[in-house]
């Protein structure tokens, strides 16, 4: 990375709110990068303008242009943050959280981000593989990517969240709308431990199938024996659609 903001100690960024803070890469370079064994707290900004360019494959459907606004590989804290206009190759076009962290967003809006160069990408607001947990509370995820005339969307898997490998995904009294991608408009989700409390998931869209969530219950020899079912507790899943 040549642009980025290299986070390598225990950092607290506090603005003076979203419409007023805004810390943006202007398309240069993703914005922040979170190393092992660092932290950020982020309160009361925008962060925007992210790109993370990369090809090379990580896993099937999973490049390595990783997390278009924030990169996260140690603890990442989110409060009160708009996280837009951001864009990826690979996966996480707002957010991506990597083997081992650590990521809560919380009262925070995960809006806009992409594809770039409207190029095919997973997890285009929030994505994650691997990672300890990753929590969404009192959160919207919504418009990820922005814009779909039809046809294909820019989005692989997971137009909203895409979570993928060992970890927990907990989402709880947040609203997942109007995402778009070819295989779960809304959430993506693989793996793991999945659990959805008093949240709504509604107006996404998929090309092929899982509008709203698209659960993968097994990889290729895998054993799934002791993995609990995605719990969705006091949940609303309505009005999404899938035309695969």
């Amino acid at each position: 990375a040549f642009g980025d903001l290299d986070i390598h100690a225990d950092i607290t960024i506090i603005g003076n709110g979203p419409a007023n803070t805004t810390i943006s890469a202007n398309g240069l370079d993703r914005v922040f990068e979170i190393h092992p064994n660092a932290k950020l707290t982020l309160s009361d900004v925008t962060v925007s303008g992210g790109a993370a360019l990369s090809e090379e494959p990580v896993l099937q459907n999973v490049f390595s242009g990783l997390g278009g606004g924030l990169l996260n590989r140690g603890e990442l804290y989110l409060e009160n943050v708009v996280v837009s206009g951001n864009c990826v190759t690979g996966t996480g076009g707002g957010i991506f959280s990597e083997v081992n962290a650590y990521t809560e967003i919380k009262k925070s809006i995960v809006t806009a981000n992409g594809a770039c160069n409207l190029g095919n990408a997973s997890g285009l607001g929030v994505g994650a593989v691997n990672a300890v947990r990753v929590l969404i509370e009192d959160s919207v995820i919504e418009k990820n990517p922005e814009f779909w005339s039809g046809g294909a969307p820019p989005g692989e898997l997971g137009g909203g969240v895409f979570f993928m490998g060992s970890g927990d995904l907990d989402i709880t009294r947040s609203l997942i709308r109007d995402n778009w991608s070819n295989d779960g408009g809304g959430v993506y989700f693989g793996l793991g431990e999945l659990t959805i409390t008093s949240s709504t998931i509604s107006g996404n869209q998929a090309y092929r199938s899982g509008g709203g969530i698209f659960y993968l219950r097994g990889l290729v020899g895998s054993n799934n024996s002791t993995r609990q079912r995605p719990q969705l507790i006091n949940t609303t899943v309505a009005d999404n659609a899938a035309y695969g």
